[in-house]
């Protein structure tokens, strides 16, 4: 049963709830420390908790702290909370707005999930109600005000029915999973180095399912610490296929979503490597996300870049692992202009390239472990910039997978993103010498949301080698020379995403659909938390007026960018994927056309543009013919009548 169908048959059924919730329910008023705003300081005596159950408008709970204040009642016995009925302090409904009501059977709400979030200021000269869709049964109910409020309320009354209550139906606001976390302290998290214990609870299937866990929990990420909306590092205290994701771990993160006004840039990243097929694509969806009662906004839950299986798939490691075969790997680094902020890193041999091991772990990893990569990555390196550095055998081919470097080039240069080699993610297997590089990370701001590179698509080179883009030491150095001669790998390996995986403007416009459409409900309540919808918040370019319009600009500039990625790398149609030099006749581009030597009269001739596009598809009268055609690339396929063909990319000057 979907959750439509569900939430039908639940309103057929209120007619007999709202008989059995005649009498509103009754217990011990609870909540946090009052505020006597006469004096600023905490009162036992003024805007107590009983004020919110005491029928008298005039009267109102406050809470001393700002935020995190609640105010609820134990209703000493379990019941199905069915409606809520609230109304503001006098001349202030604007600070309900995103407040949250909570239900729980632990006096410390640490198992609390939401029953109602206030969408929007309510009116204050009048009872406002809310019919709650949660079968689960609490003993404890409460309203957690929003962020810096007071928790300021007059009025609440829950009504409900006795009653054991299961999980067939729980609350979220929207369509898309919520992750609810109260930790011991309440609060919020304020350190990325010092965890905090707590509880965590996982709703997803239109509310259908739940999952609740022991975690810890600490902030996470380097630019984007510095938002109002914080990321976090979850370690739950069992491993789990959370949301059905590919890996069983104990870690997950929550990546804040506060520069990127689709909500989806990282998830539209991560479409793209699947496409390409990446050796690494994070699993990743929307959610909703409740710290301590109080709406956070949207977050997008991913895997934690770690070594594991489905994840960063290498061997894994010991203390006792320091001599050969067993040395040899696996090992988990990161190119990263924050190394020096870690604990295990090292600076390359060549250029001093900041690099950070993240496997072995630091508290983990052993001298001659951490020696050993720093002896590899100093030899990539360095054949990298050897003379013969095209040497199959000697060259940087022989420690570097050629292929998953220019995968994920590619799919940073879709993207835009200004960052892509301010941080490179490479890994190294064991018995194998070679560093493959993936998954595509931190794309934020990528898809024309960085003012540093806007307008991308009007560049005429790529951003990652253009003046305006960010770069770890020797980064773009090593980057030209090895795009210099990968030029055929990169076309091939674009054109297989783009002829054979549905790497199209028409699949990216259904996927941004998909998204968009399922978070309709809750970029709703996003967008009240936090007011970055019209504001143009750091580095980025443009705020234009609404979500829809976030989203259209995103569909828009994806098409353009893969035509500009077709001409700009080559994109070798479906009829002419093998670009095997010619056997027969010649074929090359001159001033305004195409010239076709030595080939028999009656060949097939056909000229495709870059998108793959046939302009010219005909019969040939003799053995010499001159195409006249606009400057530009185009790609030639000759066909004689004996089915011998010739196959060629030419520039028309």
């Amino acid at each position: 049963m979907n959750r439509i169908t569900f939430i039908v048959a639940f309103l057929a059924m209120m007619p007999l709830l709202l008989t059995a919730q005649t009498t509103q329910l009754t217990g011990k008023p609870i909540g946090t420390t009052s505020v006597d705003y006469s004096t600023g300081k905490a009162s036992t005596t003024v805007n107590t908790p009983a004020n919110a159950f005491d029928n008298d408008p005039n009267t109102f709970y406050a809470s001393y702290q700002r935020s995190y204040g609640w105010v609820g009642m134990d209703l000493e016995e379990k019941h199905v909370i069915t409606r809520i009925y609230y109304r503001p302090r006098q001349n202030w409904g604007s600070r309900l707005e995103l407040g949250v009501f909570e239900g729980a059977n632990k006096p410390d709400f640490s198992d609390a999930v939401p029953l109602f979030v206030i969408p929007k200021e309510v009116p204050d000269s009048r009872l406002s109600f809310c019919n709650v869709y949660c079968s689960r049964a609490f003993r404890y109910v409460r309203y957690v005000g929003p962020n810096d409020s007071r928790c300021n309320i007059s009025e609440i009354k829950f009504y409900g029915t006795k009653a054991e209550g299961d999980d067939s139906q729980l609350y979220i606001p929207g369509s898309l999973p919520v992750v609810t976390i109260h930790t011991e302290k309440g609060g919020d998290i304020t350190s990325k180095e010092i965890y905090q214990q707590g509880v965590v609870s996982i709703i997803s299937d239109g509310g259908k399912s739940i999952y609740s866990d022991s975690l810890n929990i600490r902030g996470r990420g380097n630019g984007s610490w510095t938002f109002p909306q914080k990321p976090y590092k979850l370690k739950l205290f069992h491993k789990k296929r959370v949301l059905g994701f590919p890996a069983k771990a104990k870690q997950w993160t929550l990546i804040n979503t506060y520069r990127d006004k689709t909500l989806m840039r990282n998830l539209i990243a991560f479409e793209a490597s699947r496409l390409l097929k990446l050796p690494y694509t994070p699993a990743c969806t929307l959610v909703d996300v409740f710290l301590n009662g109080e709406y956070k906004g949207i977050y997008q839950l991913t895997d934690q870049l770690e070594v594991r299986k489905n994840r960063i798939d290498v061997e894994e490691m010991t203390p006792e692992d320091n001599s050969l075969p067993n040395l040899g790997g696996g090992y988990f680094i990161e190119v990263d202009n924050y190394a020096n902020q870690e604990k295990s890193k090292f600076y390359s041999a060549r250029f001093g390239t900041p690099v950070t091991i993240k496997y072995p772990k630091d508290d983990e990893i052993t001298p001659a472990q951490a020696q050993y990569i720093k002896n590899a990555y100093d030899r990539f390196e360095s054949r990298t910039f050897l003379n013969s550095y095209t040497d199959p055998n000697v060259g940087f081919a022989s420690l570097l997978d050629v292929e998953s470097y220019l995968k994920r080039f590619i799919g940073m240069e879709f993207t835009g993103n200004t960052d892509a080699y301010f941080s490179v993610h490479m890994y190294k297997k064991r018995n194998d010498p070679k560093f493959y590089t993936s998954p595509l990370w931190d794309c934020d701001l990528a898809f024309d949301n960085d003012s540093r590179t806007y307008p991308i698509n009007s560049m005429t080179t790529f951003v990652s080698l253009s003046d305006k883009c960010s770069t770890v030491a020797g980064m773009k150095q090593m980057l030209n020379r090895i795009l210099g001669v990968t030029k055929k790998e990169m076309s091939a390996y674009w054109s297989e995403a783009r002829n054979n995986n549905d790497f199209t403007a028409e699949h990216f416009t259904a996927y941004i659909d998909s998204i968009a459409k399922a978070v309709d409900a809750s970029q709703k309540l996003h967008y009240t938390r936090w007011k970055t919808l019209n504001t143009i918040v750091t580095l980025t370019v443009a705020a234009r007026g609404s979500y829809k319009a976030e989203v259209d600009f995103v569909k828009d500039w994806i098409g353009k960018r893969i035509a500009w990625m077709d001409n700009k790398i080559g994109l070798i149609p479906t009829a002419v994927t093998d670009l095997a030099d010619a056997t027969i006749g010649n074929i090359n581009g001159s001033e305004h056309c195409i010239m076709i030597r030595n080939f028999k009269a009656g060949s097939l001739l056909q000229v495709y543009k870059p998108d793959g596009t046939c302009i010219v598809s005909r019969k040939t009268a003799q053995a010499n013919e001159d195409v006249q055609i606009p400057a530009g690339f185009y790609i030639v396929k000759v066909t004689e009548p004996d089915g011998k063909d010739a196959r060629k990319k030419v520039l028309v000057q």
